[in-house]
């Protein structure tokens, strides 16, 4: 019978090994499974906040090639409008100026026949006045003539 209880004994230690290897296999399973989720889960993350970083250098790349690009568009922009504004005030000021000559012109030849008329008129003001003196010497004169005859 020992043998057959050594047997036995070889049995129930070999069952309490393999149901110690298949738990402690079962557990390292379990165990790797939660060490890989994590390790997954932390390696995602990492990703992720490299990924937004990535972006956000991208993105904020652009926008400074973009600012610039458009800086430079505002510029050549505002100097084609400064330009533009700089001719068209050219030719409005040679226009004002001719549209001043001619004005200028036409009050000075209207000043002309204005001291033409004016000088008709004096020239008629003048006659009556002498009419006047005229009538008054030749009133005085018979006044004069009549307390002397």
């Amino acid at each position: 019978m020992a043998k057959g209880k050594k047997q036995m004994r070889v049995f129930i230690v070999s069952f309490i090994m393999i149901s110690a290897f298949i738990f402690i296999g079962t557990f390292n399973h379990a165990f790797a499974n939660t060490n890989i989720q994590t390790l997954l889960t932390s390696w995602f993350e990492g990703k992720k906040d490299d990924s937004i970083t990535s972006l956000e250098e991208a993105i904020s790349k652009e926008k400074d090639i973009q600012m610039e690009r458009l800086k430079a568009e505002i510029a050549r922009q505002l100097s084609a409008a400064n330009k533009e504004l700089e001719e068209y005030t050219a030719v409005e000021a040679e226009k004002r100026k001719l549209e001043l000559r001619q004005y200028t012109e036409e009050l000075i030849n209207s000043f002309e026949l204005d001291q033409e008329e004016q000088q008709h008129i004096y020239l008629q003001e003048v006659e009556q006045i002498m009419m006047e003196t005229y009538e008054k010497l030749e009133e005085v004169k018979r006044k004069t003539l009549h307390k002397t005859e």
